[in-house]
C-alpha cells in the first residue's frame, strides 16, 4: 500500500467558497409561485393557467405541446439553466428543452438540446446544461482560455459546442411528447444555476493551484462517490462484489449474451449477418440471434494524462525519477489509473482487471467488448470482442492512408496477421474493425489535397498519371484550372494548394478507384488470415464531407456491418448516405451522454442533465436503435472517464465514462442501463 500525504489545508477553504458559490447560487428567469401575472409566451396544443403551484400546463391526448418563452437573455456565466417541473399525473412524461441564441448579428442554426422524464408525481429540478460555441472561447472565456488552454472543459464545468452566443439567449421552447392520456404539469420556476467560474479562480488563480488530487479528482468540490482516502477504494470494492454476487446477469443471454430463448438458426461456431422478416440480425456462434450492446476500450484504466509544463496542476504526484514509481509514468504521461488499480486491486496485472471488468459488463447487460479493449483471446473469462487495427501510414493526405503505395498494403497484411493469430478461431472473436474516423473527404476536397503533396506520395503520382489519360496536354489542365504549369512534371512538384474542382468527374474517377484499392484490398486481407470474421467496417463520423454516397456506397460492397460513430440523441429517423438503397446491417460504434454533477469539467459531444439522465437518455438511445430493422448494435463510447486534467492534443476530459478515473462504477447510469439491456431481445423481437 502506497502512503500519501494529505492534501493542503488551503483546499478545504477553496471547496467551502466554491460550494457555497457555484452549487446554490441561482438567479430567477421566470418564478411562476411568486409572480402571478402570466409572462407572453407562444403556446400550442395546450392550456396554461398560473395556480399555486406555477405555471399549470394541460395538455389532450395524443396532443404534442410546445410552449416558447422568447427574451433577451446572458446567461454566459452560469452552467445551467434549470426548470422546476411537477407532474401532477400518475405516468411518466418526457419532455424536451430547447435553447437557442444567436453567434454574432445572426441567429444560430445550432441548439442545445435537452431531454429529460418526469416519474409519476414527481417534483424535479432539471438542469439544462449551458454550453456555449465554441466561437466564444478564445473571447468570452478568454481568461479561462489562457489558465487552461489544453483542455476541453474548464474547471467547474464551463466547455463548448456548436451553439451559439449565451450572452444573446432568445429562446426557451418546452416540448412535451404526445400519450394517450391526458397530461397535466406545472412549470414552477425558470433560473439560472451553479455559477461557470469559481471565484477564486478569478481573483487569484495562483491559490487555485493544485487542482487535480493525488487519486486524478477534481478536488474543489464533493460529490456521491468520491474517493476521499485508500480505504475507500477497498471499502467501494468490498460492495460492489456483494452486487455482483447476488444480482445475476440477463436471464435471456446464453453464453455469448445471445438469445437463448429465441428461434435457433445454424451454428456456425462464429459470428455472421442475417436478415430475418426484413429485420437485420447478428447471429452468434451457437446460431442464436444476437443484437451487440458493446462498451469501447473495455477493460482498459490507465487515464492517461499529460504532466508536462503543468505539474502545477497536480498535487503529490509520485517522483518520476525513482525506479519504484516508473510504472506510473508513459513518457511525459502520468498513469493515474494504474495507481487507482494498484490501491484497489494491490496489482496493476491487466488480466484480472479485465476479469472484473468481465464481470461487470455481463451483470450491466453489456455483451460486446467494442474497439480497442483489452482482448481476451486467453483470459480465463470470455466475453464476445472486436479488434481495431489502424492503417494510416503510409499517409496521402490528413488521417487518410496511401492505398497505392506498396508499402500500404504490406503493412495491412502484417498488422491483421498478427491480431489473427489466436483470434481467427476464436467462437468470442466478433469481427475486426479496420481504421477509424478516416478523413475521407469529397472527391474535389481530397484532389485538392493530394495536389499539394510531395513528389514522392505515390498517390499523388497515380492522380497525375490518370489526369495525362484524360487530358491531352498540360496546357489543357492550365486552361481549366487557370495555372500556368509547364510540364506535368512541373505539376507533379508543386505543392502549393488548387482547386481542382473544374475537374471534377476525373476527381471522382480517382476517389472511386481510391475506395474500391482501400476497401477490396482490406476484404482480401481478413479473408487471407481470419475467413470468418466480420469485417466491421471504417467507423465513419459526422461530418458529411467524410461520409458520403461515394465512400459509404463502396463500402458498402465489401464491408460486413457498416460502422458509424454517431453522437445523436436517438436514433429516431436516423439516415445515412444511400441507407434505402444498401441492403446491409449497421451498427453504432460510438455514442455516449455526459454529466458534470461528479466533478467533470466536460460532459463530451453529448450532454445529460446529470447521471440519472445519462442513464434515461441511453435507454432512450438503445430503443430508438432497436426500432431500426437495420441496426444491429450500438457502442458506448467508453469504459473509463478521461482524466480530468486533458488528454492528448484536443485536451479531452469528458465524462464518458461507465466508470470514472477512480474506478467507481456510476450506479445511476448503470442500473437504468440494465432496464433495456436485460430485457434487449424481448424488445426487438417481440415488441418491435
Amino acid at each position: 500500500m502506497f502512503k500519501f500525504k494529505l492534501t493542503i489545508a488551503v483546499h478545504i477553504l477553496l471547496v467551502s467558497l466554491i460550494s457555497s458559490v457555484s452549487l446554490w447560487s441561482q438567479n430567477y428567469l421566470y418564478d411562476f409561485k411568486s409572480n402571478k401575472t402570466l409572462p407572453k409566451i407562444i403556446s400550442k396544443n395546450c392550456e396554461t393557467e398560473i395556480k399555486n403551484n406555477g405555471l399549470n400546463i394541460k395538455i389532450e391526448p395524443n396532443q404534442k405541446a410546445n410552449i416558447i418563452f422568447q427574451g433577451s437573455w446572458d446567461l454566459s456565466a452560469w452552467l445551467y439553466l434549470t426548470l422546476g417541473l411537477k407532474n401532477q399525473t400518475k405516468d411518466s412524461i418526457r419532455f424536451d428543452v430547447f435553447l437557442k441564441g444567436k453567434v454574432k448579428d445572426y441567429q444560430s442554426k445550432n441548439e442545445l438540446w435537452n431531454i429529460g422524464w418526469l416519474k409519476p408525481n414527481e417534483d424535479l429540478d432539471f438542469n439544462c446544461v449551458l454550453l456555449p460555441d465554441y466561437s466564444t472561447r478564445k473571447s468570452v472565456y478568454k481568461k479561462q482560455h489562457d489558465v487552461f488552454p489544453n483542455m476541453r472543459g474548464f474547471p467547474e464545468g464551463v466547455s463548448f459546442a456548436r451553439s451559439f452566443d449565451l450572452r444573446y439567449t432568445n429562446t426557451i421552447e418546452l416540448i412535451i411528447t404526445s400519450y394517450k392520456k391526458p397530461i397535466e404539469l406545472d412549470l414552477k420556476y425558470i433560473d439560472q444555476r451553479r455559477i461557470a467560474v469559481p471565484e477564486i479562480l478569478s481573483d487569484n488563480p495562483k491559490l487555485f493551484f493544485p487542482f487535480i488530487d493525488k487519486y486524478g479528482q477534481y478536488i474543489h468540490t464533493d460529490w456521491k462517490g468520491k474517493i476521499h482516502s485508500d480505504k475507500d477504494f477497498k471499502s467501494q470494492l468490498k460492495t460492489e462484489i456483494k452486487i455482483l454476487k447476488s444480482e445475476k446477469k440477463s436471464e435471456e443471454w446464453n453464453v455469448y449474451g445471445g438469445f437463448k430463448n429465441g428461434p435457433k438458426y445454424k451454428a456456425t461456431g462464429h459470428f455472421r449477418t442475417k436478415k430475418i422478416d426484413d429485420k437485420w440480425w447478428i447471429i452468434d456462434p451457437s446460431g442464436c440471434l444476437f443484437w451487440s450492446t458493446g462498451v469501447n476500450a473495455a477493460g482498459i484504466l490507465e487515464i492517461d494524462t499529460p504532466i508536462k509544463n503543468r505539474t502545477h496542476f497536480f498535487s503529490n504526484l509520485f517522483p518520476k525519477n525513482n525506479t519504484k514509481y516508473a510504472k506510473f509514468y508513459k513518457n511525459d504521461n502520468y498513469l493515474f489509473g494504474r495507481i487507482v488499480r494498484q490501491l484497489k486491486y494491490g496489482t496493476i496485472e491487466q488480466e484480472q482487471y479485465t476479469n472484473h471488468t468481465i464481470r461487470r459488463l455481463e451483470n450491466w447487460g453489456v455483451n460486446t467488448m467494442g474497439s480497442w479493449s483489452d482482448v481476451p483471446t486467453s483470459y480465463s473469462k470470455k466475453m464476445p470482442y472486436t479488434i481495431y487495427v489502424g492503417t494510416a501510414w503510409p499517409i496521402l493526405t490528413k488521417k487518410l492512408p496511401d492505398v497505392f503505395d506498396p508499402r500500404w498494403e504490406k503493412n495491412l497484411n502484417k498488422k491483421i496477421l498478427n491480431k489473427s493469430i489466436k483470434a481467427k478461431d476464436d467462437p468470442y472473436c466478433f469481427g475486426f474493425f479496420i481504421d477509424n474516423e478516416l478523413y475521407w473527404n469529397t472527391p474535389n476536397l481530397m484532389a485538392n489535397a493530394i495536389i499539394a503533396v510531395s513528389s514522392n506520395v505515390v498517390g499523388k503520382q497515380k492522380y497525375i498519371s490518370l489526369l495525362k489519360t484524360k487530358l491531352k496536354s498540360i496546357q489543357e489542365f492550365n486552361t481549366l484550372i487557370n495555372t500556368n504549369f509547364s510540364s506535368w512534371n512541373a505539376l507533379l512538384e508543386n505543392t502549393e494548394p488548387l482547386n481542382l474542382s473544374n475537374l471534377e468527374q476525373m476527381n471522382i474517377t480517382y476517389y472511386e478507384m481510391f475506395c474500391h484499392k482501400y476497401f477490396a484490398t482490406v476484404k482480401a486481407t481478413l479473408k487471407k488470415h481470419a475467413p470468418n470474421k466480420l469485417y466491421l467496417g471504417c467507423r465513419w463520423f459526422r461530418p458529411e464531407k467524410h461520409k458520403h454516397k461515394y465512400n459509404v456506397g463502396i463500402g458498402a460492397k465489401y464491408i460486413d456491418i457498416l460502422t458509424f460513430n454517431q453522437y445523436d440523441t436517438e436514433l429516431i429517423n436516423y439516415a445515412y448516405p444511400l441507407k434505402q438503397e444498401i441492403d446491409k446491417p449497421f451498427m453504432i460504434t460510438e455514442f455516449n451522454f455526459g454529466a458534470l454533477d461528479t466533478g467533470k469539467f466536460y460532459p463530451g459531444l453529448n450532454f445529460a442533465s446529470d447521471q440519472r439522465n445519462r442513464g434515461e437518455k441511453y435507454v432512450n438511445f438503445i430503443k430508438s436503435a432497436l426500432l431500426d430493422n437495420k441496426c444491429v448494435g450500438a457502442h458506448w463510447f467508453m469504459y473509463a472517464n478521461s482524466t480530468s486534467a486533458g488528454r492528448s492534443v484536443v485536451g479531452e476530459n469528458a465524462n464518458c465514462g461507465l466508470v470514472s478515473e477512480t474506478d467507481t462504477p456510476y450506479y445511476e447510469l448503470i442500473n437504468r442501463m440494465k432496464l433495456i439491456t436485460h430485457k434487449l431481445y424481448k424488445y426487438r423481437w417481440h415488441e418491435n
